[in-house]
């Protein structure tokens, strides 16, 4: 009985680190006349996969990831009633440990 109470205690201990929070928070800069901004991820090299639309002035997104050591890339594009503007170039990161990790699109004015 002890050492079943152990091992069950043991494998609890490794779930809970196996499964340890991992989010990414991606943000950027309002442009005018946006109606929507189209948030996209491709984990590692595969094709780029839109994970939201935003209402208009809308300028961050948070969601978990499902795994450490997958390459992230996310790319942001504004729309209006006109079609969709240009895709930003990708960022990327390769979170190793498990937190947050931000992704700023921001640029501030020179």
């Amino acid at each position: 009985m002890k050492k079943m109470l152990l091992a069950v205690l043991a494998l609890c201990a490794f779930s809970s680190m196996a499964h340890a929070a991992l989010n990414a928070t991606v943000s950027w800069n309002d442009v005018t006349g946006e109606t929507s901004y189209i948030v996209q991820r491709s984990d590692n090299g595969g094709p780029f996969v839109t994970q939201v639309t935003t209402a208009a002035d809308v300028v961050s997104f948070n969601q978990p990831l499902p795994a450490l050591g997958v390459l992230y890339c996310y790319t942001v594009t504004a729309a209006n009633a006109f079609g969709n503007g240009p895709a930003s170039a990708p960022l990327c990161t390769t979170p190793a440990t498990p937190g947050q990790v931000t992704i700023n699109f921001v640029t501030s004015a020179p």
